[in-house]
């Protein structure tokens, strides 16, 4: 069995695939695009995201591009053409992202909506019927809430791997879910742009720290993160790097770790697990405790007529 992980992030593109490699060990991951599309196009990557900002209720009418070529590229991945064999799964995974935290179901609902816009754009009655199959029987889409790099804070190794420097101490309670991260770190809190000389001088906009930024810092992972790793004298004032640290600390999980939380912590993370064991017809090697609720993302809840394996 081949799956094909389609990710918004750079960490994610890096690391998730040998992370759940771990997890379903006869199974082969990779991501998309390949490696080998990257260094023979030079494409950009990942694809880009549709959660980084707050999405209104006229996404479910009209999707954003990046919804849409998302499930362009999903399709056409479990399609497969001359150029690729079709893969067995295709995950898209996306991150929530702090402005949509309060509305995951609208994220779904989205995605679900970018999908029916793709096939209703479609002219020929064959192909249509044929990737709608494919979508439906295939595909799935998930979510890390309300990023990535929240999982890290389950594993003090993955923390380390990241870069965190020894003898600093992350203040994350082990009874908080990190899928609604929140940290009350005094000194993090109360940090100012005056920690950061060198971006203060500089002020590129793309190296802004994210705990600088205008959302709520002790709900941001990635801002904790960076944070934790901080380098004054860098103009990004960190030394944590997505495409290498955050790649080796995911591709490194300790799915034990996760797996002790509370049954209550990770219900979207659950619910991607679940959905690949009912596609591979196999467990994971580590036994994940169910979900207390199933998450908008579960196979439990696909509704009548679904587009996507989970939606």
């Amino acid at each position: 069995m081949k799956v094909a992980i389609l990710p918004t992030g750079r960490t994610e593109w890096h690391g998730l695939a040998p992370a759940l490699q771990r997890l379903f060990p006869s199974v082969e991951f990779y991501a998309v695009p390949t490696r080998e599309e990257v260094t023979s196009y030079g494409l950009d990557y990942p694809y880009n995201g549709f959660t980084s900002s707050q999405l209104t209720e006229n996404a479910l009418t009209k999707p954003p591009e990046s919804a849409m070529a998302l499930v362009a590229r999903a399709a056409q991945t479990a399609l497969g053409d001359k150029h690729s064999t079709a893969a067995d799964l295709v995950v898209i995974v996306d991150d929530v992202e702090l402005p949509n935290m309060h509305q995951i179901p609208r994220v779904a609902g989205v995605m679900r909506k970018a999908v029916e816009t793709h096939l209703d754009a479609i002219p020929n009655a064959g192909v249509r019927s044929r990737t709608a199959a494919a979508l439906r029987e295939k595909v799935s889409f998930h979510l890390a809430a309300p990023m990535v790099e929240a999982w890290f804070f389950a594993d003090p190794n993955a923390l380390t791997l990241a870069g965190v420097p020894v003898g600093a101490n992350p203040v994350f309670s082990a009874s908080t879910d990190p899928e609604d991260f929140d940290t009350s770190d005094a000194s993090y809190a109360a940090a100012t742009e005056s920690a950061c000389p060198v971006w203060c001088t500089k002020r590129g906009k793309k190296d802004r720290p994210k705990w600088l930024g205008s959302q709520d810092r002790r709900k941001h992972p990635k801002g904790y993160l960076q944070w934790l790793c901080i380098a004054p004298a860098q103009k990004s004032c960190t030394s944590y790097s997505e495409s290498t640290g955050g790649a080796t600390a995911l591709g490194n999980l300790d799915w034990n770790a996760v797996a002790t939380r509370p049954a209550a912590h990770f219900s979207l993370l659950k619910a991607l697990i679940e959905d690949l064991a009912d596609g591979l017809s196999c467990p994971p090697c580590v036994s994940i405790a169910a979900q207390a609720l199933p998450a908008p993302t579960s196979r439990h809840g696909v509704p009548m007529n679904p587009v996507l394996r989970n939606l």
